[in-house]
């Protein structure tokens, strides 16, 4: 099973049902009093536990299944996902980790080479076929057709889904990749790092609607202390995968020791 796939379920499952449990117990005091109130805090409380629980439970589950411990709590922890817990594995095993790295891609489903990310052709497309859906009826409609103000929505959709679809063409067409993991260093765009030269990363998550990003310190020729800026919004990449890359790059190729700590 795609570590990638377990991260998600328990995060998403984690986070969902504890945000619940979390609004519920606030919403009761709106709504409930006395024993009632009591009997459903004592009750979400309950399955706050369960789900912290649960969570220890799926993640000792499938470290005993999993052939890349190193990888999967390398991920969890950037993700927050680690605090507080009593993991049943040794660190001794978790840093050796010594599975090929094209098997490695090949299980998870990873590339080593990311371009920027791309729009999303199709998207633009639909766009573009409800905008002129739009024009065609304000057109056949008299208490709109007389009033072309109220058409420039639609012309101003129709525009945008344009100039989607031409960039989002330009862009399919467009293979160069910005990241590359390669055994010997981690190229992004002008910057190359030699995996001994990094010494650990950390994921930032975004606001509204942003991935986030990855904030890569390392050492440069000199010897000082530098930090990389990795946008996930501008990558063609998931976080999951790219945490996923850094971890076992830096595992395999960079040193005996690992660049976070559990």
């Amino acid at each position: 099973m795609r570590i990638k796939f377990v991260v998600s379920f328990i995060e998403s499952t984690y986070s969902t049902l504890g945000f619940i449990a979390v609004v519920g117990i606030f919403g009761s005091f709106f709504f409930l009093k006395g024993i009632a109130l009591i009997v459903t805090i004592i009750s979400l409380l309950a399955v706050l536990t369960t789900i912290f629980f649960l969570k220890v439970r799926m993640i000792n589950f499938y470290l005993k299944r999993c052939q890349y411990p190193n990888e999967f709590l390398s991920v969890l922890e950037q993700l927050d996902l680690m605090e507080d817990l009593d993991i049943n594995w040794s660190k001794d095993g978790a840093r050796n980790s010594d599975h090929l790295t094209e098997q490695f891609l090949t299980d998870n489903k990873l590339p080593t080479e990311i371009g920027k990310k791309k729009i999303s052709v199709p998207f633009a497309i639909i766009m573009c076929i409800i905008s002129v859906g739009l024009l065609v009826y304000f057109n056949q409609d008299n208490s709109i057709k007389n009033k072309p103000v109220a058409m420039l929505p639609a012309l101003a959709v129709l525009a945008m889904s344009i100039y989607l679809f031409i960039r989002g063409k330009k862009q399919q067409n467009d293979n160069e990749p910005i990241v590359i993991f390669g055994d010997k260093a981690f190229l992004l765009e002008e910057n190359k790092l030699p995996w001994e030269k990094i010494n650990f990363w950390e994921y930032k998550k975004g606001e509204n609607d942003s991935k986030g990003y990855v904030l890569i310190s390392y050492q440069d020729a000199n010897n000082m202390l530098q930090e990389l800026k990795a946008d996930l919004d501008l990558l063609n990449i998931d976080r999951i995968d790219f945490l996923l890359l850094m971890a076992h790059f830096k595992t395999r190729y960079g040193s005996t020791i690992p660049a976070t700590n559990y």
